[in-house]
């Protein structure tokens, strides 16, 4: 999804670097949708029976008292963003040894192989993340998050990296489901301000600019199925910026996020999927974003992840 423009924004947006903009779906020629598993048990939706495969998604009458955070109070104590430049295409990651055994905040790097290179720098109180589009060693676009108690509070989104931050994303993190909403201003080429809304689903390790799966809607526009306390499956039909689709979530035996399959058109055709690979302790380890194409054409891209500055 996209902020001003748009590009700097989520693990959706970083992986939409490797296969085109999201904002112009892939022609929906083909019939058949891909096969997302089954999910996590067999349960029914809370507070209702499971819906026969006809039926709509429905929206829950109540998503819980949100776990409202604290105010963000003043920006993080950090180095300039646009310091230390990108490792150039070809670098070899920092060999790391723990990643099997320790469970990091997230990634010291995410390079797409067809797409941008993301940078994580971290602290005890947040971090900044650098993204460079192009991979031509330059950051493009910059960020500034804060955590608390293993969660991120607060991303300041710098879209030039020239020290100045466009807009504040402050998430509020619900209770009886993985979603998070937050509610900020961007600055418009007219100096003048625009309120957004953004609702999230939140995964586990932070390997984008939001904490999680980013729709730029209210969540009350948002038609979800819940399982569990998981998201399975989120529609919304009118955001303020991307396409209309439907997302289907498929986890594993932790809980963790493993694959997103969005329809553009909530035709049930599959014209992106997300799949996240983790170890044993948590860590992404591997990600891929397969993009339908024209008729039965596809574009694969993979990511590689470095969790070396952890390291000592």
């Amino acid at each position: 999804m996209r902020l001003l423009s748009r590009s700097a924004m989520g693990l959706l947006a970083v992986m939409s670097f490797a296969c085109g903009d999201e904002g112009t779906p892939p022609s929906p020629s083909h019939t058949t949708p891909e096969n997302v598993g089954e999910p996590i048990g067999s349960v029914e939706l809370e507070g209702s029976a499971p819906p026969s495969p006809s039926d709509p998604l429905v929206k829950p009458e109540d998503p819980g008292d949100p776990v409202a955070n604290e105010a963000p109070g003043e920006p993080l104590p950090i180095e300039p963003l646009s310091d230390e430049p990108v490792p150039p295409e070809g670098t070899p990651a920092t060999p790391t040894t723990e990643v099997a055994t320790v469970s990091y905040p997230g990634p010291c790097s995410v390079r797409w192989s067809n797409g941008a290179a993301v940078r994580f720098l971290y602290s005890d109180t947040g971090g900044t993340i650098r993204v460079d589009q192009d991979k031509d060693g330059k950051a493009d676009h910059c960020a500034a998050f804060e955590t608390k108690t293993s969660r991120v509070t607060r991303v300041r989104v710098d879209e030039t990296c020239n020290g100045g931050y466009e807009f504040d994303i402050v998430p509020t993190y619900e209770t009886k489901a993985n979603i998070a909403t937050s509610r900020y201003e961007q600055k418009s080429t007219d100096g003048s301000t625009v309120a957004h809304d953004l609702t999230l689903v939140t995964m586990p390790s932070f390997v984008g600019v939001e904490p999680g799966y980013a729709i730029h809607a209210k969540r009350s526009d948002i038609a979800f199925e819940i399982l569990r306390k998981r998201v399975m499956s989120a529609r919304v039909t009118a955001p303020s910026a991307g396409p209309p689709l439907t997302a289907t979530f498929a986890y594993d035996r932790a809980g963790r996020i493993t694959s997103v399959d969005e329809d553009f058109a909530s035709d049930g055709t599959v014209d992106r999927r997300l799949e996240l690979t983790y170890d044993a302790v948590g860590n992404v380890t591997k990600m891929s974003a397969n993009v339908k194409m024209t008729g039965d054409k596809h574009q694969l891209s993979t990511a590689d992840l470095d969790y070396g500055c952890h390291a000592g």
